[in-house]
């Protein structure tokens, strides 16, 4: 019995273990390992013509200037507040990791290429509204490139998260151009 016990033990600290390596402490998220893991899994499952998905690659605007201006626990607090707006931006059956210091990764399964807009739209209202009324000294904006690709055509992780992070520099870019001409 104590022997049987002992082993459920086992069984449970090791589920733990492994959920613990998947997910991002800070914020309850996905790290890097479980967001590439889970989403190659959803990926691989995927067939047929509603097969089209959406990998957004996006960082937080000016966390240094908010580590440096007001401390690393508000930097953390800064970090925990975007991965709940994005958790509360996109649906439970999409993949929102966090795999960097403010990088944040985010799968929409079934969607459609047209759909981009529309979702990253909705995720600068959510940071818009929450800076309106957080009485912050300082505002949470997050920016963010995005890839379409058909889950049944063959895919690479890897290239599609890398061709969505040269649309988050261009947008990051742009974001400079446009600050600049203020």
């Amino acid at each position: 019995e104590q022997l049987k016990r002992a082993l459920e033990d086992l069984e449970s600290y090791n589920r733990i273990l492994h959920l613990q390596s998947l997910c991002d402490e800070l914020t309850g998220l996905y790290n890097r390992r479980g967001f590439i893991t889970l989403a190659n899994e959803r990926i691989a499952r995927l067939k047929g013509p509603n097969s089209g998905c959406l990998i957004f690659y996006a960082d937080l605007d000016g966390l240094k200037q908010i580590n440096d201006t007001y401390g690393h626990a508000e930097g953390d607090f800064t970090l925990t507040k975007a991965a709940e707006l994005l958790t509360q931006a996109f649906k439970s059956t999409d993949i929102i990791g966090r795999i960097g210091g403010d990088e944040f990764t985010v799968l929409v399964i079934g969607a459609a290429e047209r759909d981009k807009n529309y979702i990253w739209n909705q995720v600068k209202l959510l940071y818009d509204n929450f800076n309106k009324t957080s009485g912050k000294p300082y505002n949470i904006s997050i920016s963010a490139g995005c890839v379409y690709f058909k889950s049944n055509v063959g895919f690479n992780l890897d290239e599609l998260l890398r061709s969505a992070d040269l649309e988050l520099y261009i947008e990051k870019q742009r974001k400079k151009s446009v600050h600049k001409k203020k």
